[in-house]
């Protein structure tokens, strides 16, 4: 309670000046166990309550969030975040940022390969604010476009184990133009762990109604899952799963947004990650589970292997190929919101249905479900829960 107490002490201060923000919200979720194979769950309650508060002036920025998370059977967490802390500044023709930013390069709505550094995952029901990391960056703007060089942190998405990977450091350049109604960007940036990564964007406004999208990048080395099909009569345990550093790995993105003057929206990508584990990963685990579980009474190793093969669903995007598509309606105060997310390899099918109601001064209220479907050896039926529900708000001062 001490980051609570912290916080609403920031916000006070924010109060006072006429560039702050402060932003109050809660999410109440039931969720349904899948009766997973790999995830032992229950149904189970949690709710989320966060305080966002930011301040600004001449130049100067700081956003911080503090947050209390509450799962039935489990002890609560609390944390307080510093998410930005930087101060802009101009020296001659270039424009300067020093201290804690999130930059983000990326174009497209379900995922976005150009959010290098601090990279979120736009599609998750609670999107926390996005904390930057510590960077140095200089803008040198021309008449058709901008020059940016920059030294920063770079935090992988990835996990090993559950723990999050320490950040590294690295520099990089970018170049962003604006040509014939095409907004067109470059970037390549070396870090300590990932190397060299290089890549860019296009994007074009055709006409009223319709804008298209694209995005590529190459990484000279990612730290993802290898998975070995186990030995159930073998004498010891041999985690089935190692975290490595690999070589090469591509992600792409296509997209095009279309919307109507009559408030609808709908916006269909498809997205290539090469640091997912392959089909044929997915399809040995997945088919080695029933004699796992059929041994796992006799076996002690069974059940080592059963629950070492969680990590496998560490990586940003679960499988490589990914089908997306977003449908939203905006009527006065109302926007009831569809996504959905298909896996082509085993059609497994995510649905997130949601109803926004939005009032003129930012207020905004929730009330959404989830759900995951597909075969019995689709990779979203292993998942822990297969429906969620979830209810929340946005009080905004």
């Amino acid at each position: 309670m001490n980051y609570i107490f912290l916080s609403l002490l920031l916000c006070s201060f924010c109060s006072l000046a006429s560039t702050s923000n402060i932003s109050v919200r809660n999410l109440n979720q039931l969720q349904n166990s899948a009766n997973s194979v790999l995830f032992a769950a229950e149904d189970s309650h949690s709710y989320f309550f966060a305080l966002d508060a930011d301040y600004e002036n001449q130049g100067f920025r700081v956003a911080a969030t503090a947050w209390h998370e509450k799962r039935d059977g489990q002890a609560s967490e609390h944390k307080l975040e510093l998410a930005e802390f930087l101060y802009d500044f101009s020296i001659a023709d270039w424009q300067l940022s020093l201290g804690k930013k999130k930059v983000d390069w990326g174009v497209g709505y379900g995922f976005r390969p150009l959010d290098l550094f601090s990279p979120i995952d736009p599609l998750a029901i609670n999107t926390a604010v996005a904390a930057g990391t510590w960077q140095l960056s200089a803008d040198w703007f021309s008449s058709d476009g901008t020059w940016t060089t920059l030294c920063n942190q770079s935090q992988a998405f990835y996990k090993v184990a559950g723990q999050q990977q320490d950040k590294s450091l690295g520099c990089g350049a970018r170049y962003y133009g604006y040509f014939d109604q095409w907004e067109l960007q470059g970037l390549a940036h070396y870090d300590q762990d990932m190397k060299l990564r290089f890549g860019g964007s296009a994007l074009s406004v055709l006409n009223d109604n319709l804008e298209v999208h694209a995005s590529i990048l190459w990484q000279h080395t990612y730290l993802g899952a290898q998975f070995t099909p186990p030995e159930l009569t073998a004498t010891e345990f041999v985690n089935p799963v190692e975290s490595l550093w690999q070589q090469g790995a591509l992600q792409s993105l296509m997209g095009v947004n279309f919307s109507t003057s009559y408030g609808v929206t709908l916006i269909a990508e498809y997205w290539f990650d090469g640091r997912s584990p392959s089909k044929n990963q997915w399809k040995n685990m997945i088919k080695g589970l029933d004699a796992q579980v059929a041994t796992r009474a006799s076996n002690p190793l069974s059940r080592h292997y059963i629950a070492a093969q969680q990590q496998l669903f560490s990586s940003q995007n679960l499988f490589k190929n990914n089908l997306m598509l977003h449908a939203r309606y905006s009527y006065n105060n109302w926007r009831p919101e569809l996504t959905l997310l298909l896996n082509p390899d085993d059609l497994g099918l995510s649905v997130n249905a949601k109803m926004n109601y939005i009032w003129p001064n930012g207020h905004a209220a929730q009330l959404g479900l989830k759900r995951y479907l597909g075969p019995a050896d689709s990779i979203y039926k292993q998942l822990d829960f297969d429906t969620t529900a979830y209810a929340g708000f946005t009080l905004v001062f």
